[in-house]
C-alpha cells in the first residue's frame, strides 16, 4: 500500500511546528484528507499513520518483519520500556501473545459497557 506524502513539511523541521502547535487539528486534517493513512515528517524523518482495516493488518500481523517502530519506539523505551509499544519481531510477537485473550471478541463485548459509561462521564463535563 502506498501511502500520501502530506505537504507542508518544512525544511529540517518537517511538521513538527504544525505538530507543536494543533497536534490534534494535524492529526485529524490528515485523517480527512488521507482516510487510508499518511506519511509525515517529524524532522528529517518519516512516520506513517494509517487507520485503513487491511494495512493495519498488514503491518502488525502479516508483514511485521517488514516494518520497525525505529526512532519513535526507541525514544519511547524510557517512558514506556521495553514492551508491546516498543518492542519489535519476536518480542513483540511474544508480548502480543500473552495480551491476546483481552482482545478476544468475547472480553471486548464485556468492556463496552464500562467504556461507554467512561465516555458518557468525559462528555457530560464538556461544554458547546
Amino acid at each position: 500500500m502506498q501511502l500520501p506524502v502530506l505537504e507542508g513539511a518544512q525544511p529540517v523541521f518537517g511538521h513538527m511546528l504544525q505538530i507543536r502547535a494543533h497536534p490534534l487539528d494535524f492529526y485529524l486534517d490528515g485523517m480527512r484528507a488521507h482516510p487510508r493513512g499518511f506519511v509525515f515528517r517529524f524532522g528529517p524523518l518519516h512516520a506513517i499513520s494509517i487507520t485503513d482495516p487491511d494495512a493495519i493488518r498488514a503491518v502488525l500481523l502479516e508483514q511485521a518483519e517488514a516494518f520497525e517502530k525505529g526512532y519513535f519506539g526507541s525514544a519511547l523505551v524510557p517512558l514506556v520500556g521495553r514492551g508491546l509499544l516498543t518492542a519489535d519481531n519476536a518480542p513483540h510477537r511474544r508480548q502480543r501473545h500473552l495480551v491476546s485473550p483481552a482482545f478476544h471478541h468475547h472480553r471486548i463485548a464485556a468492556y463496552a459497557g464500562i467504556m461507554a459509561g467512561f465516555a458518557r462521564e468525559a462528555v457530560g463535563g464538556w461544554r458547546d
